[in-house]
């Protein structure tokens, strides 16, 4: 059976982006769309911003209720891109969406779903922020890429990404699909490719 680890160097330092998003947020609220375990709504609210959440997945909602201060922090369970938030909330600054969330959204019809949700929060002068990293199609060979992290004569750890670039067609070009993951796994002599978990 192959376990699947979490991998340090995959999660990036959630403070750089608490402090980021404090400065935008000032003295008022903030909606993360996929708040997960809170890797960074929990830090932003250490800053003394409001924050709530909308997340997809009651079992990383408990583990951010572990965190210090997460058990504060209101969350509504649900799809992102399908849960309708009305608005404008007037002491609501910012709704944000981090560390490449967006992807997770394989469809250009449900991220533009996702866009319109959350651009019915913010109050007059409200920002909505979206943290993505835009992949290079130099690195993928025929969408495809797999690099090894770790090798050790017991394991192999590899991190594996996909992407479907936007295809055009005739002179009304229109993305069809875009769409950008990633998974990571260890695995043994006698395993099957699992998915890797990161906080």
């Amino acid at each position: 059976m192959g376990r699947c680890v979490r991998r340090r160097l995959l999660t990036p330092d959630p403070e750089p982006a608490a402090e980021f998003l404090a400065r935008l947020a000032g003295g008022g609220r903030a909606l993360e769309r996929a708040i997960g375990t809170g890797r960074v709504a929990v830090p932003l609210a250490a800053r003394g911003v409001r924050v709530e959440g909308l997340g997809g997945s009651a079992r990383m909602v408990e583990r951010m209720r572990c965190k210090p201060g997460g058990a504060d922090i209101p969350v509504n369970l649900g799809d992102m891109a399908e849960i309708p938030v009305e608005g404008p909330f007037d002491p609501v600054y910012l709704v944000y969406l981090v560390y490449n969330t967006l992807f997770n959204l394989l469809e250009q019809e449900r991220q533009a779903a996702c866009f319109a949700h959350a651009g019915r929060v913010p109050a007059p002068g409200g920002a909505f922020v979206l943290e993505c990293v835009a992949p290079n199609p130099a690195r993928f060979d025929r969408g495809r890429r797999v690099e090894a992290l770790e090798v050790t004569e017991e394991s192999v750890t590899l991190q594996t990404f996909s992407h479907d670039p936007a295809r055009a067609s005739g002179s009304s070009a229109r993305p069809s699909r875009s769409a950008h993951r990633a998974s990571g796994c260890v695995r043994t002599p006698n395993a099957t490719a699992g998915r890797g978990r990161w906080t």
